[in-house]
């Protein structure tokens, strides 16, 4: 089912009015705007009108002070995350406090929590699996979120634990305070090589066997080498405003799509293959984040639950 129409949520958050608007659909207009959107272009989600409260906390020096150059306004600051599916319980603590910045949660379930903009669907999008759509947003936020400095995606199966203005002030500091645009990465702490990492998920039925061999196949006549890294992509950061790497994470997804559903997979190649900068974040994912939130016994246990309300729920429409 294609997404249509307009959505306009307002809530409070840190005592800020917080608004997201976003049009799906053919023809649709931006609101307010007086001006059409192509009819192919994605929608982009506005950000917050920046609050007295939210300009007190970023124009504290030290938020501002990144990396020694003060900012000519308040960075606007989005995390977001995406729980399509029944895979796993919703975690409404996954995006943090929202002290400063902007918090989304796309979703096609009907999920609420406090002072967190709830949007359903992924705005303009082709109908597609909770797989698919998820990664969407999650690889391609400049479709979305164009209008943010920064962006950090996070899974609904971990917490976000530190404010994110923290996390850019180091990152900028390990720039001298001249951080580029583009994305920043986790390096994974256990394993280098993306062949092993497919191996991996093979062995345990996260990919079909044909799938690893036909990427591995794909890899190795590309001329792909061994240990090239690898990533965690349970969280993601960019800093936006960089046209190459939004062409990057369009041929991610569209690589994403070609082969298996597993973008830590992917990764690696795409960086080696477009030659994409490789920027390391300053600290681990661990520092910034609990993960994971859900055993894998408790995800057994919601998936059986919500499969037999889905049975129950059936049922009574067949003896209606």
């Amino acid at each position: 089912m294609a997404f249509r129409g307009v959505i306009f949520s307002t809530v409070l958050q840190n005592g800020c009015p917080r608004v997201a608007v976003f049009v799906a659909g053919q023809g649709a207009g931006a609101v307010g705007s007086g001006q059409s959107r192509p009819r192919s272009a994605p929608s982009q989600i506005a950000p917050s009108q920046i609050c007295p409260e939210q300009e007190a906390l970023m124009t504290d020096k030290t938020t501002t002070q990144l990396g020694g150059q003060p900012l000519a306004r308040p960075l606007r600051i989005l995390v977001y995350s995406c729980y399509f599916g029944v895979y796993e319980p919703f975690n409404p603590l996954a995006t943090g406090d929202g002290a400063g910045y902007d918090r989304i949660v796309l979703t096609d379930q009907p999920v609420s929590a406090p002072d967190i903009q709830i949007l359903q669907g992924v705005p303009g999008a082709e109908p597609g699996t909770a797989t698919t759509l998820s990664r969407l947003a999650k690889m391609r936020p400049h479709l979305f979120f164009g209008q943010y400095d920064w962006v950090f995606y996070i899974d609904n199966s971990a917490s976000l634990l530190v404010n994110p203005l923290d996390v850019i002030a180091r990152i900028e500091a390990a720039q001298s305070g001249q951080a580029p645009a583009g994305r920043y990465l986790f390096p994974h702490q256990r394993r280098t090589c993306a062949y092993r990492e497919a191996r991996l998920c093979m062995k345990k039925g996260r990919i079909p066997r044909a799938d690893y061999r036909r990427q591995i196949q794909h890899y190795q006549a590309a001329g792909f080498p061994m240990d090239q890294g690898l990533y965690v992509n349970t969280m993601m950061v960019q800093k936006m405003g960089d046209a190459a790497t939004d062409a990057f994470n369009d041929a991610w997804y569209a690589h994403f799509l070609t082969f298996s559903q597993r973008d830590q997979i992917s990764l690696p190649f795409m960086l080696w293959q477009e030659a994409y900068p490789i920027r390391l974040m300053p600290q681990s994912l661990f520092d910034l984040a609990q993960w994971p939130v859900f055993k894998k016994f408790r995800r057994v246990q919601y998936q059986s639950a919500q499969l037999a309300r889905a049975a129950k729920r059936a049922k009574r429409s067949q003896a209606a």
